[in-house]
């Protein structure tokens, strides 16, 4: 065989293995460029979840607190028989915020919501109830503290329980968080 052919097929096949070892390493980039972006976008959304987690648990926090201030009103009203402060009457709740965090976001804490939700119009009647029914009859401010008392501890129990689903939704998340970041 002549030379030159020796050295065209050597140079062919050199030029051949090394086309290879390019698209090797480029499909190797690619599925390598891909799980990070993976990777990275499981993150972001975990991130986001997380913080859409927090917002949740302070909202459900503040209606708490709201609450845990009527009824230290109305402890106060059933005492002392004197009239409420306007800016304690007339508290807004953020419902709406929680509604919509749960509604949009965590649609399995629908039903815990439901039960807070319960809660807060039994509570909400009661404490109205107690303050304009208060006289200085002190039997009769004492059952509608009762009624009050065991409004407010079903009230708490709701909220307590969606709480503990919202940490452990927290949990759950960064379960999954610390699994998809892992190196596979």
């Amino acid at each position: 065989m002549d030379p030159a052919w020796i050295g065209l097929i050597g140079g062919l096949g050199g030029g051949a293995i090394g086309l290879c070892g390019v698209v090797v390493a480029s499909v190797a980039e690619a599925r390598r460029s891909n799980a990070e972006f993976k990777r990275e976008k499981a993150w972001t959304l975990s991130e986001e979840n997380r913080s859409r987690l927090e917002r949740l648990y302070e909202t459900l926090e503040e209606i708490r607190d709201g609450y845990n201030s009527a009824y230290v009103t109305t402890v106060h009203v059933l005492a002392t028989q004197t009239a409420p402060q306007r800016e304690l009457v007339t508290s807004t709740m953020p419902w709406t915020r929680l509604r919509m965090l749960v509604n949009l976001y965590f649609p399995e804490l629908k039903d815990r919501l439901n039960e807070v939700d319960k809660g807060q119009e039994e509570l909400g009647g009661a404490l109205a109830e107690a303050i304009m029914e208060s006289s200085g009859d002190r039997a009769k401010n004492a059952r509608l503290l009762a009624k009050v008392d065991a409004v407010y501890t079903t009230f708490r129990g709701a909220a307590d329980g969606m709480r503990e689903a919202v940490v452990d939704q927290s949990r759950k998340l960064a379960r999954d968080a610390s699994a998809s970041v892992s190196p596979k």
